[in-house]
This record gives C-alpha cells, sequence and structure tokens, in this order.
C-alpha cells in the first residue's frame, strides 16, 4: 500500500461483527459496529509501539472509514486505540518447549 499515515494516525482493517447469534441471522442494521481489527500502519509520531498487524480494539465513533486499493480501512487517532492483543510466549506444561499464546490459541498450559 502507498498511502501512509501522518503524525499519529493509524490505518486499521475492521473485523466484521457477528452477523448471527446462535441460529438467528442479524440484518445488517441490527448489527453492533466494528470494534476490533488489524492495525496496517501508523504514522511517524506514534507514541506507542503497537506491532503492525496487532489485534486491536478501538472507539468505533471515533474512525473515518474509507476505501484504498479496494481495502475498508478506519483512520484515527492512536490515542483512540484502548487496547491490544500481544502474542506471549509460555513454557508447554507437557515438556515439549515453548508455545506461543494468540488470539487464536489463547489457553495457558
Amino acid at each position: 500500500m502507498k498511502l501512509r499515515p501522518i503524525g499519529d494516525k493509524v490505518f486499521i482493517i475492521p473485523i466484521a461483527p457477528e452477523e448471527k447469534i446462535g441460529s438467528i441471522y442479524l440484518p445488517p442494521d441490527a448489527r453492533e459496529l466494528p470494534i476490533k481489527g488489524h492495525i496496517v500502519a501508523s504514522g511517524d509520531k506514534c507514541i506507542h509501539d503497537i506491532p503492525i498487524n496487532s489485534l486491536v480494539y478501538y472507539n468505533p465513533m471515533s474512525a473515518v472509514e474509507t476505501t484504498v486499493e479496494g481495502i475498508t480501512l478506519l483512520v484515527m487517532q492512536e490515542e483512540n486505540i484502548m487496547a491490544y492483543e500481544k502474542s506471549v510466549v509460555v513454557d508447554s506444561s507437557d515438556g515439549s518447549g515453548e508455545r506461543e499464546m494468540s488470539p487464536e490459541n489463547p489457553s495457558l498450559p
């Protein structure tokens, strides 16, 4: 992507909210706004060192949605990111060495 954020701005690819609850499909106007996504770029004045591709939780009312090269991006100030998930390496309990805790593998040994 050729576009880069300026100052303390970040680009986030939002993760779509659930389309159904149990077996009931929700119409688009009944779905919640997305509150999490993956950070894909950050400006040169961002003070927090959030790794690219980290899963971030943000205030959905503070984002501006745009489409760049066919990809939907949210543009917002870094201060509107409330939290991010960082992968943690922990020792496995079966003695096989270390494994990574991530959103896909959230359980501790």
